[in-house]
């Protein structure tokens, strides 16, 4: 895989501008020669220092200063730069396939964003929630062409039962888009939530401990039957129960759609039955997030945040592709503390 043709500029402009004692001095205007934005600027410099090819001894408002570990810039470290940049990429897209989400949803903003950071504080019953919550009804509105009549949620949902999973799904109300209704399934910044896995928010955690990959498969496999439908731009991609899906929970029709997860491999089969277990993680990731960050002379919201060590804590993930697949594990902080992260979720 060959490095972006921006990656080499950057070498070739730091080894131009590099003295006979390897330090090269840039200007605050290097990246404007080469018809760069900023942030390209930035991240050709940053995946350099990551693979240790250069280091920042100084940065001012005139520029820059990098010491060169050395001159020649190997064909591997090209190719590791060319990943690096990827995975930036394929992150930064995730991010704004979240933000479009969040535009686009039906459901509660704020709940959506108080979850996100893994808040779960109601608001006072007399205040303004959100647009979607408080819009003033339509004086003879109907429902969506195609949408069925509402269904009452279950009390209890059992995650090993295809026809339950069934019947939430279309129970719950206001619809959601995919990546929206995959995070609620896995119960994603709701630890300490006491609503998950109650007739209150049944379908909250419900495949708690899933990778999203796993998730995103089952769902994928219930629109590939029919049983679900998502909507296209003007209906906002929410996903919906179809009438096919319908009759296979209510008439417990065969439905070939396999769970993300084989029930007899669960941590636990009751609602809550693991809280303890995932606050004794908690707790102990917590421990070491401090002395971490105490080392590295960082704040420990700059090692993980809280939300990611709640997520950490409730799917205790078990291989480096599991942690990956949380939300604030990039490739970088798995690398540099995947390690210790999984010697912990490992022990629960």
């Amino acid at each position: 895989k060959r490095a972006p043709d921006h990656v080499d500029q950057a070498i070739g402009q730091v080894r131009g501008h590099a003295d006979k004692e390897n330090v090269a001095r840039l200007p605050k205007t290097w990246g404007m020669a080469l018809d760069w934005s900023d942030m390209k600027g930035r991240l050709a410099l940053g995946e350099l220092e990551r693979a240790d090819l250069v280091k920042r001894v100084a940065q001012t408002g005139d520029g820059v200063t990098l010491a060169l570990a050395r001159r020649d810039f190997p064909p591997d470290a090209r190719r590791s730069i060319a990943d690096g940049l990827a995975k930036q990429r394929a992150e930064r897209l995730r991010r704004l396939d979240e933000i479009v989400d969040y535009c686009k949803t039906t459901a509660c903003r704020r709940r959506t964003v108080l979850d996100y950071f893994g808040d779960r504080q109601e608001p006072p019953p007399t205040s303004f929630c959100c647009d979607n919550c408080d819009a003033p009804k339509v004086e003879g509105q109907t429902a969506a062409p195609g949408r069925l009549p509402q269904v009452p949620m279950p009390v209890q949902i059992d995650p090993a039962d295809i026809h339950s999973v069934l019947h939430g799904l279309d129970a719950m109300r206001p619809a959601v888009g995919k990546a929206r209704l995959n995070k609620m399934l896995r119960g994603a910044g709701t630890l300490g939530d006491k609503d998950a896995g109650t007739p209150r928010q049944p379908l909250g955690g419900l495949f708690r401990g899933s990778s999203v990959a796993a998730v995103d498969k089952f769902l994928e496999a219930l629109f590939a039957e029919g049983l679900m439908h998502q909507g296209d731009e003007d209906a906002y991609f929410v996903c919906t129960v179809t009438p096919k899906g319908r009759a296979a929970w209510s008439e417990r029709l065969p439905v070939a759609a396999p769970l993300p997860r084989d029930p007899s491999q669960w941590r636990s089969a009751e609602p809550g039955s693991d809280d303890g277990a995932s606050d004794d993680v908690l707790a102990t990731l917590k421990l070491w997030r401090t002395s971490q960050a105490s080392r590295e002379s960082l704040p420990p919201y700059r090692v993980f945040s809280d939300k990611t060590l709640m997520e950490i804590a409730r799917a205790r993930p078990q291989s480096s592709g599991d942690l990956l697949e949380i939300s604030g594990v990039g490739p970088s902080k798995l690398e540099k503390y995947g390690e210790d992260v999984l010697k912990i979720t490992g022990e629960s």
